[in-house]
């Protein structure tokens, strides 16, 4: 039959490894939440999507240490974007400034929505694939517009006066002409033309311009790009309608302001293709969303998973968690022991109750010394109760300094071996050792029914 005794050892020792990982669970916890390292993650990833929305080279965003891991920008206090922001061993080629605007004004979006940390700061853990097509939607042509080529001012305000003449002429035409071309293909683009000539103004007006991306939508962009590709035809088909003598007036006048038209064309299309290029922003999101949002769970996950192995071996270090040293403890003492495995189930109710207040840790209703108090006490109240299972906690360096005896170079190579043990054991979760710990008391709890089988009323001890 097996050993009830060397099960309750067993017990003790992952009782111990629970609380200890409930340590490192704490003060992961705070400085995921005090450095922002899932938003820094997630901001990263979402300048990486924009580098694909905007058609740059995405290898840009991943090529140092600091741009793969978050916690290095919390520590450094490197902003998401440092290589915008000022002058390094970089290149300037490898600064994007478009890519900074459209991060920018999404960001701004972020923030109006609420989505900040306690101290004011950006904090976006998650968002879904409508909601940031809702906020790029709002993000202003202007702000973008800022570090994309346009003509030059001069320029525009030429091609704006072009645009005023042009829009005189066409509605002078269409008055004068009217009775006439109403019958001609010509008769179907006047409103269309109108409204490209009133777009295209607008665009080139960015200083007054309240225009987002919202705004270009594919079809206002499509139908423009169609008014201009079918124009030239349209008006020699209608000048063909126009060739005998009766209508000789109104031919005239169409090919006068076809000669408007002609130049002005080019300059058009090459305003109307920057709004298709803008309003194709929204539609790469469905392309890339899934694809880059995917690479940002692996990667935090692989990041966490490092960071939660330091973490527990400076826990295991300073609290002298060595995994030997705690079994021969434990074996040792047999009220030791039982305390720590009576303990066991309130443990595991700790435990579930973090887990359940962990689904809320994106509503953030605290003031940020609130929750740095409340922080530090989840802290203090773990290591608390890994002292409270009898053992000596972080005042075991004061005792070992302190001793005249120095330690045996055996003691210190154990130690440390211990202090590594532990460290890999705790490297794999709360979550598991709460699982374990509950076979174990099931497997506990069965033996014992075995063992006195006419006790059907035996209550349950953990």
């Amino acid at each position: 039959m097996f050993n009830l005794d060397a099960l309750d050892k067993l017990i003790a020792v992952v009782v111990v490894l629970l609380v200890l990982s409930l340590i490192v669970q704490s003060i992961q916890a705070a400085i995921k939440k005090f450095f922002r390292i899932k938003s820094l993650q997630f901001e990263q990833s979402l300048v990486h999507l924009f580098y694909y929305l905007l058609d740059k080279d995405a290898i840009k965003v991943m090529q140092s240490a600091s741009d793969r891991m978050p916690l290095l920008r919390a520590f450094f206090r490197l902003p998401i974007i440092r290589n915008f922001s000022h002058d390094d061993s970089k290149s300037l080629s490898a600064r994007d400034s478009q890519v900074e605007a459209l991060y920018q004004a999404v960001s701004a979006e972020f923030l109006r929505a609420g989505r900040m940390s306690p101290g004011g700061k950006l904090l976006i853990e998650s968002v879904s694939k409508d909601e940031l097509i809702k906020f790029i939607k709002q993000a202003r042509v202007n702000d973008l517009l800022k570090h994309i080529p346009l003509p030059e001012q001069a320029n525009a305000a030429e091609i704006n006066e072009k645009i005023a003449e042009t829009q005189k002429a066409i509605k002078q035409f269409f008055i004068t002409h009217h009775a006439v071309i109403e019958k001609t293909p010509l008769a179907a683009f006047k409103q269309p033309l109108l409204e490209l000539l009133s777009n295209a103004n607008q665009f080139l007006d960015l200083k007054n311009s309240d225009l987002t991306l919202g705004d270009l939508g594919a079809s206002v962009v499509g139908s423009a790009r169609k008014t201009l590709a079918a124009l030239p035809d349209s008006i020699e088909e209608t000048l063909l309608h126009l060739k005998d003598d009766a209508h000789d007036e109104a031919a005239q006048a169409l090919r006068k302001l076809r000669k408007t038209l002609d130049p002005l064309s080019a300059e058009l299309n090459a305003i109307v293709a920057l709004p298709r290029r803008l309003s194709q922003i929204t539609e790469k999101i469905e392309v890339w969303y899934d694809t880059v949002m995917r690479s940002f769970e692996e990667r935090y996950t692989r990041s966490m998973k490092t960071f939660a192995l330091v973490i527990s071996f400076l826990v295991v270090a300073l609290l002298n968690a060595n995994i030997f040293g705690i079994y021969r403890e434990i074996s040792a003492d047999k009220s030791k022991r039982d305390l720590i495995a009576q303990s066991g189930d309130r443990i595991m109710s700790k435990l579930s109750e973090r887990q359940a207040a962990g689904q809320n840790d994106a509503q953030i209703t605290a003031t940020f010394n609130q929750w740095k108090d409340e922080s530090f006490k989840q802290i203090e109240d773990d290591v608390s109760l890994y002292t409270a299972l009898g053992f000596t906690g972080p005042r075991w360096i004061t005792d070992v300094w302190n001793n005249p005896q120095r330690p045996s170079a055996h003691q210190i190579i154990e130690t440390i071996a211990g202090w590594l043990v532990m460290t890999m054991l705790l490297s794999v979760g709360a979550p598991f050792w709460q699982d374990v710990l509950e076979s174990l008391f099931g497997l506990k709890n069965m033996l014992r029914r075995r063992s006195s089988p006419g006790d059907t009323s035996q209550t349950t001890e953990q």
